[in-house]
């Protein structure tokens, strides 16, 4: 079987969700318009789709992954998108905060204020 062409589409910013939606978007419009290079040649889309939630991959496992990935997306069935989990987890950020305010009462508000933020992106201290 010939190797399928391939094409890499990097949306910065973005996460699963829009990416899968830029691709259903692209994958109807190829269907239902009656594209005659798709029809003669009997051409499908599959996909992998990839989020970097943080600056830990190297760009050739990330794209060694994507491939692998697209194997598994081309075998499941054509017009299907496959995600590549490995890289979503985001680094826990360590933030300092100094509250400099004259006013103590202000203060004691913004310190507690401060100390009621939970997140899984960063830690307060």
């Amino acid at each position: 079987m010939p190797k399928p062409y391939q094409w890499a589409v990097i949306l910065s910013q973005s996460k699963e969700e829009e990416a899968k939606a830029f691709l259903e978007r692209l994958f109807n419009h190829v269907k239902d318009s009656d594209d005659r290079l798709f029809r003669i040649y009997d051409l499908i889309f599959s996909s992998s789709v990839a989020e970097i939630g943080n600056s830990d991959v190297q760009f050739e496992d990330l794209l060694d992954k994507g491939q692998e990935v697209l194997a598994n997306s081309l075998k499941t069935g054509d017009w299907h998108i496959e995600y590549v989990v490995d890289y979503k987890e985001k680094n826990m950020e360590e933030v300092k905060v100094s509250i400099i305010e004259e006013d103590e009462i202000l203060t004691n508000i913004l310190a507690a204020t401060l100390q009621n933020i939970s997140s899984d992106q960063f830690q307060l201290s």
